[in-house]
């Protein structure tokens, strides 16, 4: 969008990876491929540059972490500077200053190498140790390339030692100024604008609020599965017990910085479905936007429109220390009220364990009882677990939920504060799918046992 992230085009060209920004002078774009190292471990991250036109002044270099709010960035500028910094929830610290490896740098190209050792993070430019710091830990689900302002900058060569391998990429601009200038900045903890994806590869969690020609609203929920331009979707609700068509094709999509926008279409027997789809917020772990959807039966059109929310199934947790501190056994109790119900919230209390399991994947497993008194057992994915001070923000999804039907579902966004060493507490928001499906809030407390 100009004027905000004006444009960033990604290429390749004979096998090396071009970033060409023309931005604000202050503003870092980063673009990424989805890859997991241990934080146990030691590791390697390498790959050269090649400086070709635009701000001197700027920085660019190797960016890894858990997403572009959490992450560690090493950069050079054409100059013969060098910095080193992270990003803990958005804000930027600078754990090296900005210092000099070459007083008369006249080579565009530079070799750049991060290596993790024991305790230590030790940086290496053209194969030549340069420094070196402690290492504060964090999950590495990313690694990619940084680049600032108004610059065209070619990398190739990247290489990495370590464990896990992802196929998809992704890239997002960020308010944090670009070192080695000298101010610094945040990126505003919600409401930023979507971060870029290159594709929909993966499995996400769908929900929406739709209105039809004449104003009639209702909710739909749906697990799409995405391959290519292939959707699969596993509807929720008293849908997943209709003979459906669930095969959709994944249309136009584009991403230019600030919004990112897509067609979904199906059609057969001379009924068709389309939902034009524009992104355009990303709160952690949500992509937020809206969508017009047209639905046409041998001539017969009806129109749709809607808001819509997008969540990946995939971990994203910045702080391994907090996820540490989150397994063990719990009791949860607190109140649920529901859009469908009226009067007083009953009250819930469960017993819950939270796990890793052998991916990491953090899980958790509810014990409690349904609406009728009968015992169940509840099985969660905590797809994002964040901390800020004392304040915690978690989703879990549950794709059975609290029955045993295919349309079961349940999704929470949880917003708590941690009011003890043992014990959190807050308030919940989400959507759960039984036949209906509908919106849930309510308080919570978890107490550890």
């Amino acid at each position: 969008m100009a004027g905000v992230y004006d444009v960033v085009n990604l290429d390749i060209a004979n096998g090396k990876y071009l970033m060409e920004g023309k931005m604000l002078k202050s503003r870092a774009f980063l673009s990424y491929v989805n890859l997991s190292l241990s934080d146990d471990e030691d590791y390697a991250i390498s790959a050269n540059t090649t400086y070709l036109s635009g701000n001197k002044n700027g920085a660019y270099g190797l960016s890894w972490g858990a997403d572009f709010q959490n992450n560690y960035s090493f950069k050079v500028s054409p100059r013969g500077y060098y910095t080193l910094g992270r990003r803990y929830f958005g804000t930027y610290k600078p754990l090296i200053a900005i210092q000099s490896y070459s007083s008369d740098k006249k080579d565009v190209n530079t070799r750049l190498k991060v290596q993790k050792k024991g305790k230590k993070l030790i940086l290496f430019i053209d194969d030549k140790e340069v420094n070196q710091v402690d290492y504060e830990p964090m999950n590495v689900l990313q690694i990619g390339f940084e680049i600032t302002g108004n610059q065209k900058i070619m990398f190739d060569d990247l290489a990495v030692s370590g464990k896990g391998l992802s196929l998809s990429v992704n890239a997002s601009a960020t308010n944090e100024p670009g070192e080695p200038q000298n101010d610094t900045g945040s990126l505003p903890p919600s409401g930023q604008k979507v971060s870029m994806l290159n594709s929909l590869e993966g499995i996400w969690v769908a929900t929406a609020t739709e209105k039809d020609d004449v104003g009639s609203r209702s909710r739909w929920m749906s697990e799409w599965i995405v391959k290519g331009n292939n959707l699969t979707a596993n509807y929720k609700g008293m849908t997943a017990m209709l003979p459906a068509d669930n095969n959709w094709q994944v249309r136009n999509f584009r991403s230019n910085g600030g919004e990112m926008a897509f067609q979904i279409a199906q059609g057969s027997w001379g009924v068709s479905t389309a939902l034009d789809i524009q992104i355009t917020e990303f709160d952690p772990p949500v992509f937020r936007g809206h969508y017009a959807k047209q639905y046409n039966a041998a001539g017969i059109v009806l129109n749709y429109r809607g808001a819509i929310e997008l969540r990946k199934i995939m971990p994203l947790y910045p702080d391994p220390q907090l996820i540490n501190r989150l397994v063990g056994s719990w009791i949860g109790q607190g109140q649920q009220n529901t859009e469908i119900q009226g009067g007083r919230p009953p009250d819930f209390t469960n017993r819950m364990r939270i796990f890793k399991d052998n991916s990491g994947l953090l899980l958790m497993e509810f014990d409690g009882k349904d609406e009728d008194g009968i015992p169940v057992k509840v099985s969660w994915i905590v797809i994002y677990a964040n901390q800020i001070g004392n304040r915690l923000k978690m989703t879990a999804y549950s794709p059975k939920g609290w029955c045993a039907n295919a349309g079961c579902a349940v999704l929470v966004d949880y917003d708590m504060q941690w009011t003890a060493p043992d014990k959190i507490e807050g308030t919940f928001t989400g959507v759960q799918a039984q036949q209906l499906i509908f919106g849930i809030e309510g308080t919570i407390e978890f107490l550890k046992r």
